[in-house]
């Protein structure tokens, strides 16, 4: 849709990621309270600077309470503060004095199409359990975020090997499909291009975690990826149909600013 018809900058300077606005000081994640104690799925952010943030879907929190997931992609406009809603991803701590909050990294394409696709906690306890082979139950003191950020440096070189090709690529692009084997794993799409390219690290990583651990050579053919996902590009009644059982939809000011497909 163009960022001039989302209205969205209002003579702001350009996004930050969430990585970049906690990086350096731009924003405030801080636990949300309500019956005297925080709410396990709610956050609050506080936007303190003069430029929009994107908070992406799946990005990860270290701190607070406990560690969390993020459960929406959100455009935090310059100076408001707003709920985020959230997953919790470290069992066993929950503690009495929240600690600073800062960028735990993405979670994994897996995880996060179980929490969209879900919506329940205790799906995402099962997916971690399946991805580590915990077997019954989490351990005392198991932190996701720590365990899963070995996977991830096992897979800088295939992200450094995407952004290369990336530099080189057609520039007129709206997002991804992540293919391994014969199968779609993932497909993303922004209204912004600004907004893809504020997103590459989360999508890449979460593609690249599930490829290496679950993956083979993709083999899928041009015209069945087209096919796939005709319906999600080729007019608006069908893009919300498919959506109804295949993804979300994410929305800034009345308007979809991104669309996660989890399951084709």
């Amino acid at each position: 849709m163009g960022r001039a018809q989302i209205d969205l900058l209002e003579g702001a300077k350009p996004l930050l990621s969430l990585k970049d606005a906690l990086q350096h000081g731009k924003i405030k994640v801080a636990e949300f309270y309500s019956n005297h104690d925080a709410d396990i799925r709610v956050l609050t952010v506080k936007n303190l600077s003069k430029q929009a943030i994107i908070i992406n879907e799946g990005d990860l929190l270290a701190g607070g309470k406990q560690d969390r997931m993020v459960a929406e992609t959100k455009i935090l406009a310059p100076g408001t503060e707003e709920f985020l809603n959230v997953f919790c991803v470290e069992p066993g701590r929950w503690d009495s004095k929240p600690k600073p909050f800062k960028f735990g990294g993405y979670a994994d394409l897996a995880l996060r199409n179980t929490m969209l696709s879900s919506g329940r906690q205790s799906e995402i306890w099962k997916a971690i359990e399946k991805q580590f082979g915990v077997g019954h139950g989490l351990p005392e003191g198991f932190n996701y975020i720590e365990n899963h950020q070995v996977l991830s440096d096992s897979a800088k070189i295939y992200l450094s090997y995407f952004k290369e090709r990336l530099k080189y690529s057609d520039s007129s692009y709206a997002g991804f499909l992540s293919i391994t084997g014969n199968k779609i794993i993932g497909c993303e799409l922004f209204s912004d291009q600004n907004f893809t390219l504020l997103s590459i690290d989360n999508i890449f990583e979460a593609a690249i975690a599930q490829a290496l651990q679950h993956g083979s050579l993709p083999v899928m053919k041009q015209d069945e990826m087209e096919a796939a996902i005709k319906p999600l590009i080729e007019s608006e009644p069908a893009q919300k149909h498919f959506l109804e059982k295949h993804g979300k939809a994410f929305y800034y000011r009345n308007r979809i600013v991104h669309i996660r497909v989890f399951y084709f």
